[in-house]
């Protein structure tokens, strides 16, 4: 085989490389993992539209993340109550896990 077909692929395996570290990094940027936590707080809530965060703390490292989050959000008779626990992201197998700890002194 020439020298040029080995440059093609090459150059086409960089760039599938490139564009897939790009998508991975803009997908699971903190923002869009707050949002799939927010999804997975949501999921558990008697009334998710009233759902609204708090604060957060926590951090990314290898894309594994653990983040405390407090949130409000009414419970089923319409009374506004404050809540907090963890949400554990695992991007590299798309897993999002809320463990409520229970409400939040205000």
């Amino acid at each position: 085989m020439n020298d040029k077909w080995w440059v093609a692929v090459l150059c086409t395996g960089a760039i599938l490389i490139v564009t897939g570290a790009v998508y991975l990094s803009s997908y699971w940027n903190g923002d869009a993992v707050l949002r799939r936590c927010d999804e997975a707080i949501q999921s558990k809530l008697k009334a998710p539209a009233t759902f609204h965060r708090i604060n957060y703390s926590g951090t990314m490292v290898d894309g594994r993340g653990l983040y405390e989050i407090t949130y409000d959000a009414e419970n089923s008779f319409g009374v506004p109550l404050r809540s907090h626990g963890w949400c554990s992201v695992d991007w590299p197998h798309d897993k999002v896990t809320w463990d409520e700890i229970g409400s939040a002194a205000s």
